[in-house]
């Protein structure tokens, strides 16, 4: 009897310890997910503003550098490049200001305001998707561009390059009206806390595994990269070709500018893209550490629509 009694208190105690324990690992993790959102909100203030700033005159002293040279007005790369830099501009404002107010100051309208919540989402996809699908265009028109067949440079013309462009304008505007309609202000299961998504788990699966992983994450990374590298070793045989030598001048500064925005683009994506293949795995959609760089590489790949210094310094 004694013995059994004495194994008893000893069990107890080990569930004791056990559920100490247990509430110990429970606060620390709350204490670290708290500091991570303040580290997250401080970022965003100190690091997303100045991005903003600097985003916004660097993109429209790029417009303005771009259009007064009149060379690269009439190249059907560069003009790609042009209009880019204008859905750039369309995102900074609405994307990455957007963002900026919610994680850094906690104005978050979205998650309220039913038609904030769908003009937001309607608005910031054709601007994040479109700046790429332009970059993406650039970079195989500059690889058409120094192919040595004939049969594959007359595909780098303005003609083409302004069919193009109504087209994918017009196509990624009516893919962006999905959003009015399937998006809005939904209610965390067994609580009061609002925020904005979508009611359909059919369209929040399209927009993670297509919209963000796909179209804005792995699809253009693989085309900038192939025909990045296509075009650079193109551009690396110019001077064995026949080529006139302001040809050659100019193929080069655009596939100099063309890839130093791949790098930029593969620095700023691949980082958001990879969090967001992992948030979707069910076991990893509630971990701290993982949502907190979330956070940041969602601020890192604003920095793609941000940084505009190379026009200016290459133009020259």
């Amino acid at each position: 009897m004694h013995n059994i009694s004495f194994r008893f208190i000893v069990k107890t105690k080990n569930i004791n310890l056990y559920l100490a324990h247990t509430h110990i690992i429970s606060i620390e993790i709350q204490t670290m997910s708290t500091t991570l959102s303040f580290i997250a909100q401080d970022m965003s203030i100190y690091f997303g503003i100045p991005m903003f700033i600097f985003g916004v005159i660097g993109s429209i002293s790029a417009l303005i550098v771009m259009l007064s040279l009149q060379t690269f007005r009439k190249n059907s790369c560069a003009f790609y490049l042009i209009i880019m830099q204008i859905y750039n501009l369309g995102e900074l404002l609405t994307g990455l200001l957007s963002r900026i107010l919610i994680t850094g100051f906690k104005i978050d309208a979205t998650g309220t305001i039913s038609f904030y919540c769908k003009f937001r989402s309607f608005i910031i996809t054709p601007f994040t998707i479109t700046s790429v699908t332009f970059l993406c265009l650039a970079t195989i028109d500059q690889y058409f561009a120094t192919c040595s067949r004939p049969s594959w440079q007359r595909w780098c013309n303005l003609r083409i390059a302004h069919h193009l462009t109504i087209f994918f304008c017009i196509f990624w505007f009516l893919h962006a009206i999905l959003y009015l309609f399937y998006t809005d202000v939904v209610t965390y299961p067994g609580t009061n806390l609002t925020y904005c998504s979508s009611p359909n788990s059919a369209f929040v699966n399209y927009h993670n595994y297509v919209t963000v992983i796909i179209l804005t994450g792995f699809l253009p990374i693989f085309i900038l990269i192939t025909f990045g590298s296509l075009a650079f070793y193109n551009v690396r045989h110019l001077n064995y070709r026949t080529v006139p030598l302001v040809r050659q001048e100019l193929d080069k500064q655009l596939t100099t500018m063309v890839f130093l925005h791949i790098l930029l683009n593969f620095v700023s994506f691949m980082p958001y893209t990879v969090c967001n293949t992992l948030l979707m795995i069910p076991q990893l959609a509630n971990n701290s550490n993982l949502r907190f760089c979330g956070t940041l590489s969602s601020l890192f790949f604003h920095m793609f629509y941000a940084v505009r210094r190379i026009y200016k310094n290459k133009a020259k």
